[in-house]
Formats: C-alpha cells, structure tokens, sequence
C-alpha cells in the first residue's frame, strides 16, 4: 500500500516538473524576441497567419526589462484577423510623442515546415483615441527604454498605417 502511494505521489510530482519546465521554457522564448529569426520572406511564402503573437507594452516606471512582455496569444479565431488592419489602409502621418498614450510591440511568429520566423510591428495608441501600426526591424535599441522620442527616433516617421478598428489583440 506504501508503495503504491509512493509511485503516485512521485508520478505527480514528475508530471508537474514536467509541465511548469514546459512553460518556463515557453516564456523565456517569448520574453527574448531578437533570438527569433528575423523573416525575409513575404506573408504570401508563409502561412496566412501567425501561429502565436507575443504583445510586450513600454511601461514606464515598470522596473522589468522593456518592452514588457503583457501577453501571448494563440487562438486562431484571433490570429486569423491579426493583419486586418493591411486590407484598404493608407500611410498616415503619426502624431507627436506628447499625444502619444501607449507604445506596444507585436511579434508574429509563423510556423512552415518546422522553421518559426518573426515580424515585429510597432503599435501606438494616442490620447484621441486613434492607434497606428508601422513593420520595423526589431533590435537591441528597442530594449530598455521608456522615453517615447527616443524609440519614435528609432522607428522612423514614415510607413505609419492608421487602425481601425483597434486590433484584437488588444481586445484580449
């Protein structure tokens, strides 16, 4: 009788260890988006939609490192909208960092023939309410740092797209 509660209390501990190592393992990846590799191929050489979208936010006066992981998502009812916001939009100039609200950036991440490439999207929201979405090339001088003119000077000003409606993924 021992025996066998030993064996089920050790095949519960085992299988617990087993699953939090899982997601540890999940969340150091997500929480590293420049280990990813950057795609070079277009949406049409890939699937249609990411596999997983990894939304970080600048948070100032957070003292996690930035931009701050603040969720994952995986549903595919979402993940097949996530590029809506390409269909019918034009370039629009982004406002100036005091009207700024909110700074998020979105890691696509596709999945095809066992290799994950990543698109990462820059995503502001202005204090009118209006958001804006621009394609950049995600790297080190986008870590760390809060100050709103320092990452728009980083981004650029051009190949801003207004959103409407806001995406889903914030919806979440």
């Amino acid at each position: 009788m021992k025996v066998s509660k030993f064996i089920l209390l050790a095949s519960i501990l085992v299988s617990t260890l087993t699953a939090c190592s899982e997601v540890k393992n999940q969340s150091q990846a997500a929480s590293t988006p420049a280990n990813l590799p950057e795609s070079k191929a277009s949406l049409t050489d890939t699937q249609s939609f990411p596999t997983t979208v990894y939304i970080s936010i600048y948070n100032p006066g957070s003292k996690k490192p930035q931009p701050e992981l603040i969720s994952v998502q995986s549903d595919e009812a979402i993940l097949k909208h996530v590029s809506d916001w390409k269909e019918g939009n034009s370039p629009t100039i982004l406002p100036s960092a005091e009207k700024i609200d909110r700074i998020y950036v979105f890691q696509y991440d596709y999945e095809m023939d066992g290799t994950t490439t990543a698109e990462y999207y820059m995503y502001i929201t202005d204090s009118e309410g209006t958001d804006y979405i621009k394609e950049f090339k995600y790297n080190e001088a986008f870590q760390n740092t809060t100050d709103k003119e320092q990452i728009l000077g980083q981004i650029g000003s051009d190949n801003w797209f207004k959103v409407s409606p806001r995406s889903k993924l914030l919806e979440t």
